[in-house]
């Protein structure tokens, strides 16, 4: 899969950096998905990949979908999760990736309340 996000890159430029600091890195699902999955990295150094209005990148997201149905659910709860305020600075000041899974799982439920 991640031979396909380069490919993709290589091909079509800085697309996937979709919001301030923010890249979604992906392919298609026929690149390899088995199993629903997001991956979450933080980058310290921020990067470059000459996105005017979005650069510099702070945060790269995967995310990992079977079917069109699983896509789109995990793509709204990920937008979701980018409109909330304390999301990056949960990512920022976190110990480890329990304590943002913890965060992810709490918020989401908030919003289906």
């Amino acid at each position: 899969m991640l031979r396909e996000i380069i490919r993709s890159a290589e091909k079509f430029g800085p697309y996937f950096v979709i919001a301030p600091h923010v890249a979604l890195a992906h392919a298609p699902r026929q690149a390899g998905a088995r199993k629903l999955a997001m991956g979450i990295t933080t980058l310290d150094p921020h990067i470059v990949f000459h996105n005017q209005a979005n650069d510099p990148v702070r945060y790269v997201f995967t995310l990992s979908a079977t079917d069109a149905d699983t896509h789109l659910k995990a793509m709204q709860e990920f937008v979701q999760l980018l409109s909330m305020g304390d999301f990056y600075t949960t990512l920022d000041r976190a110990g480890s990736g329990q304590e943002i899974m913890a965060y992810i799982k709490s918020a989401l439920a908030m919003n289906k309340e």
